[in-house]
């Protein structure tokens, strides 16, 4: 029974001296926050085309893909599922809601509070406004006889694709992962249309959803390089 009494002893000081050694040293190394989303907004507003420039509009290409992404980012555009690039008004929110209730259902009120009145995309849609943009007409959707595909569809169509840790440095690709669509646009960056709450933003290959990415790949209808 001593023997017992003295190990519980032992125990028992243990446990106190762990437990002051851990106060002692949270004042050096003090808990961290909960890390935010790393993510970056544009800043500008234009609902309209003037401002992008492309270097051959007559092509669908990547430097331009680039450009057209960086566009959307730049001028805010929102995310919204089933969109590609329109301005979004009150009756085209309404058909979203009837065509997708499930997905919309409780995410109506955040977007009418930070989306309707400005362009919105989802992920594969910010890729097919691009697609179906026609210089001095806007985004058509179908122009030039491109489908409309979601973001697997687009992955399994790819001829020239790889393991995430093989990309190459090429601006324009597209980083994949089952459900989900962004563009890299060089040094470790990509635009993705990231969710109703985010918006189309800039993140990092490696940040907090680069643990997702599985593969990157040349889009069927784009020039590469």
């Amino acid at each position: 029974m001593k023997k017992l009494i003295r190990v519980l002893f032992v125990l028992l000081a243990a446990a106190l001296i762990f437990f002051a050694a851990a106060v002692m040293l949270s004042d050096f190394f003090p808990e961290a926050e909960p890390r935010e989303y790393e993510y970056e907004r544009g800043t500008n507003s234009d609902k309209g085309f003037d401002g992008l420039l492309l270097s051959s509009p007559e092509s669908k290409n990547s430097s331009d893909l680039v450009s057209f992404v960086l566009y959307a980012w730049d001028n805010g555009w929102g995310y919204v599922w089933g969109t590609f690039g329109d301005v979004l008004d009150e009756a085209a929110l309404s058909d979203l809601a009837e065509r997708y209730p499930s997905v919309m259902e409780n995410r109506i009120d955040l977007i009418r509070q930070n989306w309707l009145e400005r362009r919105c995309a989802d992920c594969s849609g910010l890729i097919k406004a691009y697609l179906w943009y026609e210089p001095g007409i806007g985004v058509n959707y179908g122009a030039y006889s491109y489908p409309d595909e979601d973001a697997n569809t687009m992955f399994n169509n790819a001829r020239v694709s790889g393991d995430i840790e093989s990309i190459p440095e090429i601006s324009g690709l597209a980083v994949w992962c089952d459900g989900h669509i962004v563009i890299y646009i060089g040094d470790g960056i990509v635009v993705e249309a990231m969710g109703t709450e985010y918006g189309v933003v800039k993140t990092s290959l490696e940040g907090f959803t680069g643990s997702r990415w599985t593969h990157w790949f040349e889009l069927e209808h784009i020039e590469y390089p």
